[in-house]
């Protein structure tokens, strides 16, 4: 008989990379609370270097950030041989039209400010859902 860790699927892997600490850590709580293994971090290098560790199947890319910015961190992920299959969701304040002139490599995009329920929504439609399903406030 299986243990029920055995039989387990695997959770989904999302690294958030935007500069606003707060933003970072309210999405990963989310992330983590819908069945994902969710990472933030504040800055581009320290973002990538975390996708190749981790193998993440999505990045949560801001566009704005102070060291990279995410068309040079898109680029740096896309040109990661081991994250070959990693979805790019921008979210961003920026226009989408701005970001489509520095970086057309994304998989979705979404303007800031986002409700949970539409980036579970896009998240799920990239790359399927998580294990859970989170308990929103009404």
């Amino acid at each position: 008989m299986l243990s029920a860790s055995a039989t387990a699927l695997p959770r989904p892997t999302i690294v958030v990379i935007d500069d606003i600490p707060d933003l970072v850590d309210s999405v990963v709580m989310l992330l983590e609370m819908s069945g994902y293994d969710a990472f933030g971090e504040t800055a581009g290098a320290s973002g990538v270097r975390k996708s190749t560790e981790v193998g993440a199947e999505l990045v949560v890319l801001d566009f704005l950030l102070p060291e990279m910015n995410g068309a040079e961190i898109g680029t740096a992920l896309r040109a990661e041989p081991s994250l070959a299959a990693l979805k790019i969701l921008m979210l961003s304040a920026t226009p989408e039209a701005m970001v489509r002139h520095s970086f057309t490599a994304y998989d979705g995009f979404l303007a800031k400010p986002v409700f949970a329920e539409d980036l579970l929504a896009a998240i799920d439609k990239l790359i399927g859902s998580g294990t859970t399903s989170p308990r929103l406030p009404s």
